[in-house]
């Protein structure tokens, strides 16, 4: 007797036909496979029908591109999203002519994604946009990750081996992804680490992909329901021995390093690993011994967490740094200038992720003046001395908007800043302007429009001479902007109406920072003074006036509006406590003219910004030293803390704008 069974789409329980919904789970029963009495499916003959040709608009929306990969159930293309106009990769899953079994695990793979895709966020970790079904097939919707996967560039060396620093940049990398993995609550392994599953982009990121196998750890469980993995990369309890764990992560991850370090595929000989060095004489000794540490068949002698194995990679990656450096300082073999011995402290915050590069954007082709985070922290806004302004997300590829001739500005934008509310944009000109541009309200179609509440123009028009700094009033309904004609002019933001004009300084007005509890405002100048003032009248309330005819170049208020920090033109940073009127310190740090300081959004720490090339992060009340980031090529002009304190964006003379981590 032929029976027609259905199997859940969700769980993949079969029921049978007479069932509506899954008896298991309850859901809505969508796929439909006749079987005969064995089992088997009728009509053995079908197969995944034909890959989507280019130019097919899938779910009127989708315009396909091109097939890029494929394999399991289905393929993964390249598509352009009409309605967002970005590109997308979709990944389709066919069910036409798959077994029983092939169906459910099909579902469990497609349901695994979507549940977990659909609850991370990492900028190592494609962003699932959506999902759908038809009658036969499965998608997801992806952002898409230009460049090629860690095994398409295995396979274009000569060897299949890459080069150790290569090796160690990515591995470091991966780390990160599988410790916010493992972070979760409970834990997420992903079960399938190999290099199929690791993208590569052109600017070095990683990218860890196809969660269709990942599940959640589940204490006190003995094993697994199912055994996945690919053999090789697959640790020994993922056959059947135990519960994976994140420990199974850090054996794939073991036998993934090993690969690239030795040309060695382990898919070939599963859990036969040679040590390193029998490949390779000049490969590290305690990269050895970390990678056998991590391919231990008991999962108990592996590192405890993949944070303690990337730690331990960036000891070894700066332990190379000394090393190189040393061997140049005493062998004459260049005569370009080197930078000073990595110290003990400089080693001991290898163990730390402190100004690990999570994205370099380089959209500009000039010098970056300024650059913002929109207050939810999702996106950043920079602007060049070509006068191009672009909007793109911090931890992805490409910009979302990138606007030509400065949003209408007939000169160099000098300084922006969002409203509190994140709704508008305030950019400061060359040209004796201030701009004001309402956002649209979806983030993929960021349209700057004019700003106009009632009556009266986008452009507040009231100064005479080059707008260097704004800042708004934390409430969102004033402006203080500053030119070059020793004024700070404050202003309604709705009606463009000038309220007061301040002319406490006597040169060119540098910057100013309205004060969080919108009673001052602080403004500092090339007469060396800084200014503190009411909002409400303009009267002057402190005074500082640098010695040795030093300029302020740049200034601002810790988040509890406590406290002052001005970076002068002789490379220090002061800070002043204004509760009590009195100085807490003076940091020395750069050797040249500090061009920007911000606070972390706790007070506790500053990021100050150089022409020395350098941005240093350390404690706002005693100075001493958390970071020196030195991965921009030139002087960095500007610098900001992301809402979050977990990132800071910092931007430099030849155009790029850097997203580094902070913890």
């Amino acid at each position: 007797m032929v029976l027609v069974q259905r199997y859940c789409v969700k769980c993949g329980v079969v029921s049978v036909a007479t069932e509506p919904v899954c008896v298991a789970c309850g859901a809505s029963l969508k796929i439909t496979l006749p079987l005969d009495d064995e089992g088997n499916a009728l009509f053995p003959e079908m197969r995944l029908l034909e890959p989507l040709p280019a130019n097919h608009l899938l779910a009127n929306r989708y315009r396909i591109v091109r097939r890029v990969g494929g394999g399991g159930f289905g393929s993964v293309y390249e598509a352009q999203d009409t309605r967002e106009n970005r590109r997308v990769a979709i990944k389709e899953i066919g069910l036409s002519g798959l077994a029983p079994q092939q169906v459910i695990e099909a579902t469990g793979s497609f349901n695994r994604e979507v549940e977990l895709l659909s609850s991370l966020k990492h900028p190592g970790i494609p962003s699932l946009y959506e999902h759908m079904t038809d009658s036969e097939h499965w998608y997801l919707v992806m952002e898409f990750i230009a460049g090629e996967t860690l095994e398409e560039r295995l396979a274009r060396t000569a060897d299949g081996r890459l080069p150790l620093e290569q090796a160690l940049q990515i591995g470091s990398q991966v780390c990160d992804i599988l410790e916010y993995l493992h972070s979760r609550q409970p834990a997420i392994v992903f079960r399938d680490l190999k290099p199929a599953n690791i993208m590569l982009q052109p600017d070095q990121r990683v990218y860890v992909i196809d969660f269709g196998v990942a599940r959640r750890y589940t204490p006190g469980k003995p094993k697994d329901t199912i055994a996945f993995g690919s053999p090789g990369y697959a640790a020994p309890e993922q056959y059947g021995r135990a519960q994976t764990g994140p420990r199974s992560d850090i054996y794939s991850l073991g036998a993934l390093l090993h690969q690239v370090l030795t040309g060695q595929d382990p898919s070939l000989n599963p859990f036969r690993f040679q040590p390193l060095r029998v490949y390779d004489r000049a490969l590290p000794t305690e990269l050895e011994r970390l990678v056998a540490q991590m391919l231990e068949t008991d999962m108990e002698r592996r590192p405890a967490s993949a944070d303690e194995v990337r730690c331990r990679i960036q000891a070894i990656t700066a332990s190379r740094i000394v090393t190189r450096r040393r061997k140049v300082a005493t062998t004459g073999w260049t005569t370009r200038p080197q930078p000073p011995l990595a110290s003990a402290a400089e080693l001991a915050r290898a163990f730390s992720t402190v100004g690990v590069t999570v994205y370099i954007y380089r959209g500009h082709g000039a010098a970056v003046n300024a650059l913002a985070w929109a207050p939810d922290g999702r996106m950043i806004v920079s602007s060049d001395d070509q006068r191009i302004s672009s909007f793109w997300y911090p931890f992805r590829p490409s910009p979302l908007l990138i606007l030509p001739a400065a949003n209408g500005h007939s000169r160099t934008v000098n300084d922006l800043a969002w409203s509190p509310d994140g709704h508008i944009l305030a950019t400061a000109s060359d040209d004796h302007t201030v701009r004001l541009w309402r956002v649209g309200t979806q983030p993929h179609r960021w349209q700057l429009l004019a700003f106009a509440l009632g009556f009266g123009s986008s452009t507040y028009e009231g100064h005479q001479t080059s707008v260097n700094a704004l800042s708004w009033s934390p409430n969102g309904t004033m402006l203080a902007s500053a030119e070059e004609k020793s004024a700070v002019h404050v202003w309604d933001a709705r009606t463009r109406k000038r309220l007061l004009t301040f002319h406490g300084h006597r040169d060119v007005v540098e910057d100013v920072a309205w004060a969080p509890d919108r009673l001052r405002i602080a403004s500092s100048s090339i007469d060396h003074t800084v200014r503190v003032w009411s909002a409400a009248n303009g009267k002057s309330l402190w005074r500082w006036r640098a010695k040795g005819g030093t300029i302020v170049h740049t200034l601002a208020w810790s988040p509890d509006a406590r406290y002052l920090a001005c970076g002068t033109s002789s490379g220090q940073v002061h800070v002043w406590d204004l509760l009590q009127e009195r100085q807490v310190l003076i940091y020395r740090g750069h050797k040249e003219a500090v061009s920007c300081v911000d606070w972390s959004p706790d007070s506790q720490r500053i990021v100050s910004a150089s022409f020395d090339g350098t941005v240093h992060l350390w404690r706002a009340l005693d100075g001493k030293e958390a970071f020196i980031y030195r991965s921009h090529e030139d002087s960095v002009l500007s610098a900001a803390w992301s809402p979050d304190g977990q990132h800071i964006a910092s931007a430099d003379r030849e155009g790029a704008v850097h997203v580094w981590k902070t913890v």
